[in-house]
Parts: C-alpha cells; sequence; structure tokens
C-alpha cells in the first residue's frame, strides 16, 4: 500500500514539474524568436535544464541555510537566456 502511495505522489509531482518546463520552454520559444541564446540546446531540453538548477539551488539553499546557493542558479540562468 505503501509504494502504491508513493507512485501515486510521484505521478503527480512529474506531473507538476511537467507543466513548469512546458510553461517555461513556451517563455524559451517566445525569447528565441527574436534573438539567439548563448547555448545552442532545444528549448525542451533547456526548460527542463533550468527547473533541474533552480530545484538544486533550493536543495543547496536549505542545506546550507544560505540564499547565495539559489542567487547563485538565478544568475547564472539569466546569463543562459540573456536576461540582464
Amino acid at each position: 500500500m505503501g509504494c502504491e502511495h508513493n507512485r501515486a505522489f510521484r505521478e503527480k509531482l512529474n506531473h507538476a514539474f511537467q507543466l513548469w518546463i512546458d510553461h517555461l520552454k513556451v517563455i524559451l520559444d517566445e525569447i528565441t524568436e527574436h534573438e539567439d541564446l548563448p547555448i545552442k540546446i532545444d528549448n525542451q531540453t533547456l526548460a527542463q535544464v533550468i527547473v533541474s538548477m533552480i530545484e538544486g539551488g533550493i536543495l543547496l539553499m536549505k542545506n546550507q541555510q544560505d540564499i547565495q546557493a539559489l542567487v547563485n542558479v538565478a544568475d547564472v540562468i539569466r546569463k543562459l537566456v540573456n536576461i540582464q
């Protein structure tokens, strides 16, 4: 029974992450209509990488109890998508 509960939770979490990635891809598509990004990668993959970076930054921030880890991630993402 616990395994089924974990599977259901994973599926819901996966759905939430996929929605986030899909919405971010739409934004990246809009950006790349007008300009080239410094990194040559398809927008679906880039969206997944950005979500992973943010989640990793949140985890490091919580573990280190220091917001600087998340600030660093945000700075790199801004450079990836050419937002200054």
